[in-house]
């Protein structure tokens, strides 16, 4: 599990292979999941009150969640759960690359391709700008 913080924001990486028998669907796993994250996230910073989270599940990566306060009160937590399944996860690449990728999208002078099983790359979680009005090379 990867936590960064930016700005008010807090995002959360799980790889695919670390969720192990979480289910989306189920109630008890999502709120061992959420112990979880946030027992982390409060070791760091303060954070209570009411939480907007939206979740990211791609079937190749795994999810990124998002974090973000809406109103802060004290020594309680509440959360507004929204989760988005099937979610197309894209990496920028370089121009050499496209040669040997498929469903390649050029947008904004950059190229991006579909997450497949990269590691270390740096995943586009929300690309439905990329795929709508990208233009799609291979």
């Amino acid at each position: 599990m990867i936590i960064r913080k930016i700005d008010n924001i807090f995002i959360v990486r799980i790889f695919k292979d670390k969720l192990n028998d979480f289910d989306v669907f189920n109630q008890d796993s999502i709120r061992h999941l959420f112990k979880n994250v946030l027992s982390q996230i409060r070791s760091k910073y303060y954070l209570e009150g009411l939480l907007s989270i939206d979740i990211y599940v791609n079937e190749c990566y795994g999810m990124i969640i998002e974090i973000e306060p809406i109103n802060y009160y004290q020594d309680e937590i509440d959360m507004k759960i929204q989760v988005h399944l099937d979610c197309i996860f894209l990496y920028e690449i370089n121009l050499p690359e496209i040669k040997t990728l498929k469903n390649v999208y050029y947008y904004k002078n950059k190229y991006y391709t579909i997450y497949q099983n990269m590691i270390d790359s740096n995943v586009i979680y929300k690309a439905d700008d990329i795929l709508e009005k990208g233009i799609k090379i291979t």
